[in-house]
């Protein structure tokens, strides 16, 4: 799934401190947020909370696909 994609990503001494916080625009783009520390994951469910949230899309891409189109069925992160 997208969160053990992300975790296999990062540095190990935070792998096991990830935490998925919210799912931006869930309607439309679905685009995940995480955190790499419970302090931080907190402070970003206030931040939606308090709708204080300012969002601005960056996509960050290794390769190319394969094709012009591309469909992942995988599950977003653990139910």
């Amino acid at each position: 799934n997208l969160q053990d994609l992300v975790r296999a990503s990062l540095p190990p001494a935070v792998r096991t401190e990830l935490r998925h916080c919210h799912q931006l625009d869930y309607a439309t783009s679905g685009v995940m947020l995480y955190a790499t520390s419970k302090k931080a994951a907190a402070a970003a469910q206030i931040c939606f909370q308090e709708r204080r949230v300012q969002k601005e899309y960056l996509a960050l891409v290794w390769g190319a696909p394969p094709s012009r189109e591309l469909a992942c069925a995988d599950p977003i992160c653990q139910s």
